[in-house]
């Protein structure tokens, strides 16, 4: 009977400093998303454009990584009911995957739609056969 209480108590200890050595471990991974920073200049995006112009100036920074802005994508762009507004998603990413999400406004410019035969400056357009 002593031998099983021994046998008991020694695989307690055995779980308890399992449970210690885990939870040493586990506080020790990077578990902090990158920084995403935006200019402090308005941004105007066109629709239709590329969002590329959306990441300029936007930067990710992370405490263990430093900048990781080269992982910065553009989530969505969701146009506000306002129609002179948007709001942009963004996500960044460092080397323990842990991700941020960020969100902004921007100005919102709709791309202007011509009548088909319409040049943008309002001329018409010549056809070939218009042309002479």
């Amino acid at each position: 009977m002593e031998n099983n209480v021994t046998k008991t108590v020694c695989g307690v200890i055995l779980a308890v400093a399992a449970v210690v050595i885990i939870l040493t471990l586990r506080d020790k991974r990077d578990r902090r998303a990158p920084e995403i920073q935006f200019p402090d200049t308005e941004t105007i995006y066109e629709t239709g454009e590329d969002t590329a112009v959306l990441l300029e100036g936007v930067t990710a920074r992370d405490r263990k990584d430093g900048d990781v802005t080269y992982s910065l994508m553009i989530e969505s762009v969701v146009p506000r009911s306002d129609g002179e507004s948007a709001i942009v998603s963004y996500v960044a990413s460092d080397s323990s995957n842990n991700i941020a999400k960020a969100y902004r406004t921007v100005k919102l410019r709709k791309k202007p739609e011509y009548p088909p035969g319409e040049n943008p400056d309002g001329s018409d357009v010549l056809f070939p056969d218009d042309v002479k």
